[in-house]
């Protein structure tokens, strides 16, 4: 058993090896198309944390009137409406302090006393965190006595998201006509080596070798030049990316890339040389 499973290896990396300069052009071609899935997925990750970070900072600011009654009071008004996780109340003083480290003191010289109205500071639960349910909130909290006002969310997080549903329909769309493109590139050197090793085919044939034993180092072969070219993509992507974070230090390089890399050069060279020995008039 062993000694026939050392054989197909061996005829595996003997084919493999035959047709040097074949083999090469397909792993490069693989290692090259699979270079672009990894950096759509790349850049997916990427954005999608670019968009969490930006979630996870969504908060409301309710402007309290100046004649606010007891704040422990407003707090727990404030805490028992639906989707708001955190609720910091941020006194007058504390707000022209702010305001004075942060924007600077000129601007408020030509105003007598502190015009700067209380507030409270309110987190939103990660479920509550789309544009609709922030938006309900915050016409809750309008109602409550002594709100004056309570500041509106951004509207890049939601342009953020749009952005990314666009571009994993786009990056779909792009993987599925790549993978289609590696099949057929896999297929066509299994098609390629099979003529190349007609004879020795007919031989094993001769000496009573079943079908699928024959099959089986053509399989191996397909899937040893896609785990390559797998492996060649993430080099390359793991290149690109280390020069693009001199210009994007936050940009990261996930091992979830790596692992879709490599295995769909595998699974895309077990299918294309299963599939294509299947039809083979040979085999």
């Amino acid at each position: 058993m062993i000694s026939k499973t050392l054989f197909l290896f061996r005829e595996a990396l003997r084919g493999f090896f035959q047709s040097k300069m074949l083999s090469f052009i397909v792993i490069m071609n693989i290692a090259l198309s699979l270079f672009f899935v990894g950096l759509f997925f790349a850049v997916f990750f990427n954005l999608n944390r670019l968009i969490q970070s930006a979630e996870d900072k969504i908060q409301l600011e309710v402007f309290l009137e100046d004649g606010a009654a007891d704040i422990h009071v407003l707090k727990n008004e404030i805490m028992s409406t639906e989707g708001v996780a955190d609720a910091e109340y941020v006194s007058k003083k504390d707000a022209y302090r702010i305001f004075k480290e942060e924007i600077g003191e000129e601007i408020l010289t030509a105003v007598e006393g502190n015009p700067l109205p209380a507030s409270f500071k309110i987190k939103i639960l990660q479920p509550f965190r789309t544009p609709e349910k922030v938006e309900a909130i915050r016409e809750s909290l309008r109602r409550i006595p002594f709100v004056d006002e309570v500041s509106s969310v951004k509207d890049w997080v939601p342009k953020l998201e749009r952005t990314r549903n666009i571009f994993v329909s786009v990056s779909l769309g792009a993987i599925c006509i790549i993978g289609f493109a590696i099949y057929f590139m896999v297929s066509s050197t299994v098609r390629i080596t099979l003529l190349v090793r007609r004879d020795l085919i007919e031989i094993m044939e001769l000496l009573g070798a079943t079908p699928n034993f024959i099959r089986i180092p053509f399989i191996l072969e397909g899937m040893l030049k896609g785990l390559f070219g797998g492996l060649l993509s993430f080099v390359f992507l793991a290149l690109v990316m280390h020069f693009l974070h001199r210009f994007f230090p936050e940009a990261a390089l996930y091992k979830q890339v790596f692992a879709v890399q490599v295995f769909m050069g595998l699974f895309l060279g077990l299918v294309a040389s299963v599939q294509n020995l299947r039809v083979s008039d040979k085999l």
